[in-house]
């Protein structure tokens, strides 16, 4: 018999549960396999009358939302539609997860870029920041007296991070996200 399986004597439904891992039913866990009694954090839906421990945790701590909720706080909440016996939920899939005072979904960002430049007679060393002296192309503007000065922008050049990746990306080991049913 497996963890979370059904038992019934005919008068009464049992639910098997193995308690040795500390773990309590709603809890999201990363694991390097998919545990008996829980169920991935990927934003599946599923048949709510299939995981009714799960139901009433997400309903009795106030974490069921609408659909339209869900998609800003996918990684937290759940989905009950009663009509249609269904439960989406939380996804917690290429998300970090972190401690916070309240349950929430971050959206992934970084801090601002900034450099600096500055007009004058040493156009190459007025260039500070992301921003750098690439030449003097030695062109005249309106045919006057004052050549052309190309500068560049490279965020890579404030921090090496920078270019690493198509997204935010932290450092990661990558488990499988699950919740307990």
């Amino acid at each position: 018999m497996k963890a979370g399986q059904y038992i019934t004597d005919g008068t009464a439904i049992f639910i098997l549960d193995d308690v040795r891992d500390g773990n309590r039913v709603g809890d999201i866990v990363l694991k390097p396999t998919l545990n008996d009694g829980y169920i991935k954090a990927n934003g599946a839906t599923v048949k709510a009358s299939e995981y009714p421990r799960l139901l009433k945790f997400a309903q009795d701590n106030n974490l069921c939302v609408s659909d339209s909720e869900w998609s800003n706080n996918s990684a937290t909440k759940y989905v009950y539609d009663a009509s249609a016996d269904t439960l989406k939920v939380p996804n917690a899939m290429g998300r970090v997860l972190q401690g916070e005072d309240e349950l929430i979904t971050k959206s992934a960002g970084l801090p601002n870029i900034t450099g600096t430049i500055m007009s004058g007679d040493n156009v190459a060393g007025n260039f500070s920041g992301a921003f750098y002296y690439d030449k003097h192309t030695g062109d005249h503007l309106d045919g006057g007296n004052y050549g052309r000065t190309r500068g560049g922008f490279d965020a890579s050049r404030c921090s090496a991070i920078y270019g690493n990746s198509d997204t935010v990306q932290p450092p990661a080991c990558c488990l499988i996200a699950q919740i307990k049913y």
